[in-house]
């Protein structure tokens, strides 16, 4: 019985049921009912975080802005005649903002506090406010002497950080903005007093404007007092222009004997002449070069063939003659013939004489090319000095040139410059701003800061955003199984039934409502386990079921009891085997009045069929003890299980066995071991997922592989009433 393969290695695996490996799909029936089942939670958490909001806001000061426009004007209108000394502005974006920022600077807010002056501004003084925390902690940390209290400003230092402190603030409640791609300038200001928040609004556009107009005003007087003193200087650079041209032509006059057309022509002549010798020259070497290649190649001889004067040709003449003389005869007689030796020495001397007329026009050859040479080189050296005389009087001419281009620019400058004189002096009273006010800052009738109501709806959003990722977090991040997809990734195995949980406050309860409702919503998952797990068993011996879980309290007891009932009711004989012997409380929850028990059997105080128990209103008998006796459970070794299973297996056509939990004591891997089918419960919701992962692991090593899982304790509320759908037998 002990060597029997476990399920899984005899090839019997339950298919896993489709779908089920879908991890990321997202059940939005399932989701909308968790949300709706924690709906109070997000109710609260929005009402909490909206009141709170509102009741935060209300305690801030309120704050009035007050908004003044300014536009920069691209439009130009031209009264004078002429560029203006100070261009308009080439409007475009980043002009706008540097604009921006120019209202911002705090040179311009520090006019601003000058126009409006202290006692205008005494409401954004912190000088004027209570003391700060900070400030209070310091003063009594002074009086302590745990700081040094610093020394007193001069009257400038004291006036210098006002206006700063002053120029912060305003800066800090200051806003400046371009509207959308326009021209426009929004300047808000932002205080707790409306009509200052409107005089500081106003007072720095106004202020901008005239900034603007001032600075266009100094840099006009600016121009035409440089353009004066730039009149000065180059009238003076004129008159030493125009002597010192004069100086230079009478010493070119004195100095240069010709013109420069005259050299030019000359040097056109010796141009023409250097060509046509470096063509003389080109082909004399080209001649020579081809000469001496056929020499290196194919030798003088060969040479003296391709050659053509009056001597070659004789000698070449005379050379065939003996050649063909010499052929005629070699058809009848060898070498060695004294004819045929003196034709031979005579063609030798023809070609010694052909060698030397050769040599005799490479010389000829190569004295053309050097007096070739020497002809060009002449030439060159007469257009090199030629050149040099061109040289000094072209430089000459162009110092003259020079001068008078000097005297010209001068004087075109000095009159550009007395002209634009007479300009500036007008454009200094034509000056305008490039921007202009367009909307006035009118006194605000209301608060901008803080509102009450839309920060309570920001917080009330805010509450509802909490409020939904709680009931995500509460819905998603648990430890322990929420569905049926989820178990089954994990685990590997099938979900052979989900168990809604029951108002039972024992097994037996539970028993009774699978007795006497046989047609409810629990029984049928019963009847649903009942079938998973005895259609994957052998037929025609008697089948053995474990029925186990990981930890305590998961349902095991109650689970196995009913199942042995269902499968009772299909007309086989069933016992119920409870092996918890540290905590078997089947007797006293049903008042059976037993006198032997399996602790009985295993301390051999009785037969095994004494220790077997039934009761008449149940329709399997039971074999389990009176109580709990953990002095017997060494006893429950395998020869003993081994034992009491073949008994078993002469009576009864179906073995349940209710095993104790897998991670709390090691019986249930031996037990595991001895039947042909391991059903592993997990509570729903509750059971960790590293319990039952180690509980299979443990299984696993033993090579007890569990045939499905069992969900137990399901909230009917959020699982199974979307498959089930309300489905009962009509009564």
């Amino acid at each position: 019985m002990y060597n029997r393969k476990p399920p899984f290695e005899d090839g019997f695996f339950p298919m896993k049921r489709i779908g089920s490996d879908d991890r990321d799909m997202v059940d939005l029936k399932q989701l909308a009912q968790m949300i709706w089942r924690r709906r109070n939670l997000i109710i609260l958490s929005t009402l909490v975080f909206g009141v709170l909001a509102y009741v935060l806001v209300s305690q801030i000061t309120p704050t009035y802005s007050a908004e003044s426009k300014v536009m920069l004007d691209p439009r130009k209108s031209q009264v004078t005649i002429g560029e203006d000394v100070v261009s308009d502005l080439d409007i475009n974006d980043q002009l706008v903002l540097s604009e921006a920022a120019v209202i911002k600077s705090n040179l311009l807010i520090e006019e601003v506090i000058a126009e409006i002056g202290f006692s205008g501004l005494a409401i954004l003084d912190p000088a004027h406010q209570p003391p700060g925390l900070k400030d209070r902690v310091k003063t009594v940390a002074r009086g302590l002497g745990l700081m040094k209290t610093p020394e007193p400003p001069t009257p400038e230092q004291a006036l210098r950080s006002k206006i700063e402190t002053l120029v912060y603030v305003i800066r800090k409640n200051l806003s400046v903005r371009r509207e959308g791609k326009s021209f426009v300038i929004s300047i808000t200001a932002k205080t707790e007093s409306p009509q200052l928040s409107a005089l500081l609004a106003q007072t720095i556009a106004e202020k901008y404007i005239e900034q603007q107009l001032e600075n266009r005003q100094n840099v006009a007087k600016q121009a035409t007092a440089w353009i004066e003193e730039r009149l000065k200087i180059l009238r003076k650079e004129l008159e030493e222009a125009q002597a010192a041209g004069v100086r230079s032509r009478m010493a070119n006059l004195q100095a240069d004997g010709t013109s420069l057309q005259a050299i030019s022509q000359q040097l056109f002549e010796l141009t023409t002449k250097l060509s046509e010798a470096q063509g003389d020259r080109t082909i004399a070497e080209a001649s020579l070069n081809q000469l001496e290649v056929i020499v290196a190649e194919q030798g003088v001889r060969k040479a003296g063939t391709l050659l053509t004067s009056p001597q070659l040709e004789v000698l070449n003449a005379e050379r065939v003659k003996l050649t063909i003389e010499d052929g005629v005869w070699a058809r009848n007689y060898d070498a060695e013939h004294p004819s045929r030796k003196r034709l031979r020495s005579q063609i030798d001397v023809i070609e010694a004489e052909m060698v030397a007329e050769v040599e005799k026009i490479i010389e000829q050859k190569k004295g053309e090319v050097q007096l070739a040479q020497a002809r060009e080189r002449s030439i060159q050296s007469n257009m090199e000095q030629m050149q040099q005389r061109m040289i000094a009087i072209s430089t000459n001419e162009l110092d003259q040139e020079e001068l008078q281009r000097k005297v010209n620019s001068a004087r075109l400058a000095y009159e550009q410059l007395l002209n634009r004189l007479t300009e500036t002096r007008s454009q200094e009273q034509l000056q305008k701003a490039d921007a202009r006010i367009i909307e006035q800052a009118t006194v605000p009738g209301s608060p901008s800061a803080p509102k009450p109501k839309l920060i309570a709806v920001l917080g009330a959003m805010l509450g509802m955003a909490v409020g939904f990722g709680a009931t995500f977090y509460l819905g998603f991040a648990s430890k322990s199984y929420r569905s049926e997809d989820d178990i089954e990734a994990d685990t590997g195995l099938p979900v052979l039934a989900s168990l809604q949980a029951g108002e039972w406050d024992n097994p037996v309860d539970s028993y009774l409502d699978v007795m006497y409702a046989p047609n409810s919503e629990y029984a049928e998952r019963i009847r649903q386990l009942r079938t998973s797990v005895l259609m994957h068993l052998p037929a025609g011996k008697t089948q053995k079921i474990l029925v186990t879980s990981s930890t305590p309290d998961e349902g095991k007891t109650t689970t196995t009891l009913n199942l042995a009932a269902m499968i009772a009711k299909t007309g086989k004989s069933v016992i119920l085997v409870d092996c918890d012997l540290r905590r078997s409380g089947l007797a006293a929850q049903f008042g059976w009045d037993m006198k032997f028990g399996l602790s009985d059997y295993l301390e051999r105080a009785c037969d095994l069929d004494q220790a077997v128990y039934s009761d008449t209103h149940m329709p399997f008998d039971i074999l389990t003890s009176n109580g709990a006796h953990a002095q017997t459970v060494d006893a429950l070794g395998q020869d003993k299980l081994a034992e009491i299973m073949d008994l078993l297996e002469q009576s009864y056509d179906v073995i349940i066995i209710d095993s104790p939990p897998v991670l709390a004591v090691a019986d249930g891997l031996m037990l595991a071991r001895a039947v042909d089918s391991l059903v592993f419960v997990v509570r729903w919701n509750e059971t960790p997922k590293q319990a039952v992962k180690k509980a299979l692991g443990m299984l696993g090593d033993a090579r007890a592989r569990p045939s499905g899982l069992v969900f137990n304790m399901v909230d009917p509320k959020e699982y199974l009433t979307e498959f089930v759908g309300g489905y009962a037998y009509e009564e």
